[in-house]
């Protein structure tokens, strides 16, 4: 399955789905800033493990990455110049990492 897409005014956050996610396991997500002028981007992921966030440049904005350690609901917020972006926060649903889980 492909990402998921959220129009956000003038920008765009792709997440990719998230029902095969599982706790140990990378997560990424990347926001398009291409045509959203200047302004400072800010991206923070709350959920029942601490994640360590890394952003990196692309050519058309921020590619985000995580490692979420434990299963459960993760909620990734973004703001733009201090604006929370319409859609967020986003829901990413991580599993745990029991045999049966699709990982």
């Amino acid at each position: 399955m492909g990402p998921t897409f959220f129009k956000c005014f003038l920008f765009t956050v792709l997440i990719p789905l998230v029902s095969v996610a599982c706790a140990g396991k990378p997560c990424k997500f990347t926001v398009v800033t291409a045509n959203a002028g200047a302004g400072t981007l800010c991206a923070q992921v709350e959920g029942p493990s601490k994640v360590a966030l890394v952003c990196s440049e692309v050519p058309d904005g921020y590619e985000f990455s995580y490692t979420p350690m434990a299963p459960g609901n993760y909620m990734i917020m973004i703001k733009y110049s201090n604006i929370t972006i319409a859609g967020a926060p986003f829901k990413a649903t991580i599993t745990g990492q029991s045999p049966r889980d699709r990982c």
